[in-house]
């Protein structure tokens, strides 16, 4: 049994773990792919963001990661509007950023169930939560944490609203 297993392995779910591994709690990440893995998803990230990643472990010398301090919007006649950022922010690949937020996840401990999913809602019997993947590896943990996309299997069986 661990403490919590988070179900879905986006920025979200791999930031979740690292910092709950970071506070002592045993940790297994269940995602349906397999690291590293590309995603159609915008590669801007404000610099925010970026003590927070650096507090985490995250070296983002080494990602190689590009500084942005303008915005362009452009319209389909080719008119563009140019305006600076007022924090700016950075670029960085989402396969290179999952994945070196998936290797400093394994570095402090989290563990990870790649390649299945979970099938069905987890289950609370008393203070612990059940749940099954679909190649019928069951799990149990005293949290589970849902980082999983708006339109995963888990959300059409929970017939959300928003799906």
């Amino acid at each position: 049994m661990h403490d919590v297993v988070i179900i879905g392995g986006g920025l979200a779910g791999l930031t979740s773990s690292i910092e709950l591994a970071l506070r002592g709690y045993s940790v297994l990440v269940v995602e349906r792919k397999t690291y590293p893995f590309h995603r159609v998803c915008g590669e801007y990230v404000s610099n925010e963001v970026k003590p927070y990643l650096q507090r985490l472990g995250l070296n983002l010398n080494t990602l190689n990661v590009q500084s942005i301090h303008r915005f362009r919007f452009t319209s389909p006649s080719g008119k563009a509007l140019d305006t600076p950022l007022d924090l700016g922010g950075f670029g960085v690949s989402r396969y290179t950023l999952d994945f070196a937020l998936y290797q400093l996840a394994q570095n402090v401990g989290v563990q990870f169930l790649l390649g299945g999913s979970v099938v069905n809602p987890p289950t609370c019997d008393g203070d612990v939560y059940e749940m099954s993947t679909d190649g019928g590896i069951k799990l149990k943990a005293k949290i589970v944490l849902g980082a999983f996309g708006k339109n995963s299997r888990m959300d059409k069986t929970l017939d959300r609203d928003f799906t």
